[in-house]
């Protein structure tokens, strides 16, 4: 057996963990928004090229949901709907119950995200240990947030409100976050 299928789990896990941080462009800095790039993110490619090493790492990358917490979503993605949808749903599942670093962001933060995404990600709200969240909530259902932020540890808005699109008591749904 070679040495890196018989690595111990702690210094496998670090280099997951390490890999999933480092291969893809800064999701912030990321600008312009590339659709192939943030489906990529979203599916954490990095980690599904190193789970295909051997039976062990693929194993260990698909049972440990902290390499799943970090969830980007790029507005750019309400383009392929059709693939980005499953890609979230499979991403979370995968996280289980770990507590989660949500970033979501539209291609102008004026805009709010597509309510399909909006929904999934508002479903898992009790999880969210740290939202960024850049973009209106104007047509969004966002009442189901409040109260539903327990985890909820940083909470960073970054919105641009549109004279007649977004009034102020739709971001009040933080008004009660711990």
């Amino acid at each position: 057996m070679s040495d890196i299928h018989s690595l111990p789990n702690e210094i496998l896990l670090e280099i997951l963990h390490l890999a999933s941080a480092i291969t893809l462009p800064d999701f912030l800095q990321s600008y312009p928004a590339i659709l192939e790039t943030e489906l990529q993110r979203l599916a954490n490619a990095p980690l599904r090229t190193l789970s295909a090493v051997c039976s062990c790492w693929h194993e260990m990358t698909m049972s440990t949901s902290t390499l799943w917490t970090q969830v980007d979503v790029h507005g750019i993605l309400e383009h392929k709907l059709e693939v980005a949808i499953p890609v979230l749903q499979d991403r979370l599942a995968r996280s289980r119950d770990a507590p989660l670093f949500l970033r979501l962001m539209t291609e102008d933060t004026g805009c709010a995200p597509h309510h399909l995404i909006f929904d999934l990600l508002a479903q898992h709200s009790p999880r969210w240990q740290t939202a960024l969240l850049c973009c209106s909530f104007a047509g969004l259902d966002a009442s189901v947030l409040k109260g539903n932020v327990p985890r909820l540890e940083i909470l960073s808005l970054l919105v641009q409100t549109r004279v007649g699109l977004c009034k102020a008591e739709m971001v009040d749904v933080f008004g009660v976050a711990p």
